[in-house]
Formats: C-alpha cells, sequence, structure tokens
C-alpha cells in the first residue's frame, strides 16, 4: 500500500485510517485534513456548550488517543473509520472537561430529585470521636474512598477511567469497557486484579 498523496483524488476514510495507524506520515496528514471537519461537526452536537477553543482540544484528544490505539485488529477491520474515530469521542470529551471543572465538582447528577442537595464536605479532623455507629460507619466510608483513590493512582490508564466511569457515572462494564475502548473480558481482568490489591 503506497503513501496517499493530497494531490491525487481523495481517498476513502477506511483506507487513511488504515495507513495511517500502520505508520504513514502522509496518510495520517490527509486523514486528519479530510476527517478533521467531521469530528468538529460530531463535537458541536455533543459539546456545543463548551467554546471553540476547548472543542479544538477535544479534536486533539480524540487523535492523539486513535495515535497511541495503534493499527485496528479483528472486529474493528470491519467498523467505518468514522464509526471507529467515534468510539473515541466520550472519553475525549470526558477528559477535556475534567481538565477544565473546578476541583471537588462533579460533572452531572444522575438519578436524583430536583430537591436533592449535594452533601457538604466534611474535614476528617471535624469528625468527632466515634461517639456512635453513624459517626464510625461515616468513617470507614470516607477511609475506603481514600483507599480507592490510592489503588487507582497505581493501575492503567484505561482501567481507571472505566472504574471512574462505574463509580461516577453509575456505567455497567460493559458501557465502561465500550467508553474506553476495551473489550469486556479485559475490564474484568483489570478489575479483577485491583480487587486482589485490596484482598
Amino acid at each position: 500500500m503506497s503513501d496517499p498523496d493530497a494531490h491525487k483524488p481523495q481517498h476513502s476514510d477506511e483506507y487513511l485510517l488504515d495507513a495511517a495507524l500502520r505508520g504513514q506520515p502522509r496518510a495520517w496528514a490527509v486523514m486528519v485534513t479530510q476527517l478533521t471537519p467531521y469530528v468538529r461537526t460530531v463535537i458541536r452536537r455533543r459539546a456545543g456548550d463548551l467554546p471553540g477553543d476547548v472543542q479544538e482540544e477535544i479534536t486533539q484528544e480524540i487523535w492523539a488517543a486513535i495515535a497511541r490505539r495503534g493499527p485496528r485488529q479483528g472486529n474493528g477491520l470491519r467498523e467505518p473509520a468514522r464509526r471507529y474515530i467515534r468510539r473515541f469521542l466520550r472519553p475525549a470529551i470526558d477528559r477535556v472537561r475534567s481538565a477544565y471543572r473546578v476541583p471537588g465538582t462533579r460533572s452531572r447528577w444522575r438519578n436524583e430529585s430536583p430537591d436533592w442537595e449535594a452533601p457538604v464536605s466534611v474535614e476528617l479532623e471535624s469528625l468527632a470521636e466515634h461517639e456512635d455507629d453513624v459517626a464510625a460507619m461515616q468513617l470507614r466510608r470516607i477511609e475506603a474512598r481514600i483507599d480507592v483513590r490510592k489503588l487507582l493512582a497505581n493501575a492503567a490508564p484505561l482501567i481507571v477511567l472505566a472504574a471512574t466511569m462505574m463509580i461516577n457515572r453509575g456505567y455497567n462494564v460493559s458501557q465502561a469497557a465500550g467508553a474506553v475502548g476495551l473489550k469486556r473480558l479485559a475490564l474484568h481482568r483489570g478489575l479483577r486484579a485491583l480487587a486482589r490489591r485490596v484482598a
């Protein structure tokens, strides 16, 4: 397969994607030029509330994630290029939104009634000594969250992203695996490995 030339007629998206992921730099340049308008359109639909420069950052994040992923294999070879690229959209939007989010705020609230208020953060030092079972249980929950965060700090980035989606957004294993581009079995194995560290 020869490198596509920008002066030749437009190549198919699938041809360009496969050539680019196999390491052909000219194919990568032509693919990015040809598919960036499509990527920008999809980003405007999904994250239109964000300013233009932040949307452009999402575009760059998508291209970086695709480059890190490497050549398509198995069923991915039959998948249309635009659908393959869309798989990287949600994680890229989440990463960029989280980079601009005020620390300590949630990205969105799910399944809560409108009159429900967010819990107030409490400093560990302000908790009274274990006066009753409720205070002891709250302290154990806080300590468990700290332990989970320490475990996630040493895990693979995609496992961390999937686990965070499961914890914060209520995704099940299949949804989280699909969102980060892992197979469900691979995510199960990664989560089991984390669970073994706790035990």
